[in-house]
Parts: C-alpha cells; structure tokens; sequence
C-alpha cells in the first residue's frame, strides 16, 4: 500500500513538472515572437522605405483558367538587405510566378488566403537570402480575370 502510494505521488510530480515545462516552452516562444514583432514596428516611415524594394506589375496565369497582375513591395531588415535583393529581382521574379502559377483565383480572393500567400513568398525569398532578410511582403496592387 505504502508503495502504491509513493507510486502516485511520483506520477503527479512527473505529470505537474511536465505540465509546467510545457507551459514555459510556450511562454517563450510567444514572448520571442512578439519581441520580433515589436522590433519591426519600431522603424519610422523613412526607414521602412530605405529598407523596401517594389517589384512592378508582374502578369501570369493562376493555376485555373484565370491570370493574375499584382505588384509587390518587399520591406527588408536593412539597407545591405534590399541591395542584396535589386541584385536577386530575378529569384523573386522567378519565387512569385511559382508561387501564383500554383494558386487558384478562388484562393487568391480571400484575406486568408492573400495572408498566406504573402507569408509563402516571405519564407521563399528568404532562402535565398545571404545578407538580408525579408521582414514583410505587401502585395500593392492585384486584378484576378
């Protein structure tokens, strides 16, 4: 009995400490997240068009029967950021005619579904990235037909 009881208590302790570090786990990564967050917000109107590139009106086919035209501004963590990026218009050309090609008009008419195509192209360019890093993608102009 003694032994049973030693056994349950060992299995609370184990399933609070459990408990508590997955709670932490959490806490951090959102903590983490809202401090990126905040550090992006901080740059005044100046320096996140010094830190921006804008890619013209780009035409290609959707994934459907339709096409799109969209124009794009890309906002980067630095200056040093978006000179790397003039230098790679090409791979973000390239990046969003993919990126559309594979998209349906019905997808691209949701906010859900803009937000995630942004958030796509974001996480793509970013791999191409060796000196920057793309902070935002905003896309400035879209007709679907």
């Amino acid at each position: 009995m003694n032994n049973k009881k030693v056994m349950g208590m060992l299995l609370i302790f184990i399933v609070t400490v459990g408990v508590i570090g997955a709670g932490a786990f959490y806490f951090i990564q959102n903590t983490s997240s809202t401090a990126e967050a905040d550090e992006a917000e901080v740059l005044s109107a100046d320096e996140m068009a010094a830190n921006s590139w804008e890619l013209e009106e780009l035409t290609t086919n959707l994934a459907d029967d339709h096409f799109i035209k969209a124009s794009f501004k890309i906002q980067l963590d630095s200056e040093k950021g978006r000179e790397e990026l003039e230098k790679r218009d090409y791979q973000v050309k390239n990046a969003i005619i993919m990126d559309l090609s594979s998209r349906s008009a019905e997808s691209l008419q949701t906010t859900e579904g803009l937000k995630e195509m942004e958030k796509a192209l974001q996480e793509t360019i970013n791999k191409e990235m060796t000196k920057g890093k793309v902070v935002k993608v905003y896309i400035t102009q879209r007709l679907i037909q």
